[in-house]
């Protein structure tokens, strides 16, 4: 069995529409799966570098998203307003 027989047997290149469906396939999941996957790679080592070029500039400053103590206060708010005081209305 030669390579040509397996490659037109098992990839179904009979003719030349099969092959231009092939590269229609393979074009239309380039720019869906592909391009989509290099631009958040790109996008990501942008937000890299400039969280790198940040901290280089300001080592000493560092802002966190999430802060416990912000978190625990807005908690405590949030319960001492649902009940904890008199009624208006009442």
């Amino acid at each position: 069995m030669s390579f040509w027989y397996w490659f037109h047997e098992s990839l179904g290149l009979k003719s030349s529409r099969h092959v231009m469906a092939w590269g229609v396939a393979g074009s239309i999941a380039y720019v869906l799966w592909v391009l989509p996957a290099q631009r958040d790679a790109e996008r990501r080592k942008a937000i890299v570098e400039e969280w790198k070029d940040k901290y280089k500039n300001e080592p000493g400053v560092y802002t966190p998203a999430y802060d416990p103590e912000k978190a625990l206060h807005r908690k405590d708010q949030s319960n001492s307003e649902k009940g904890a005081g008199p009624q208006e209305g009442s």
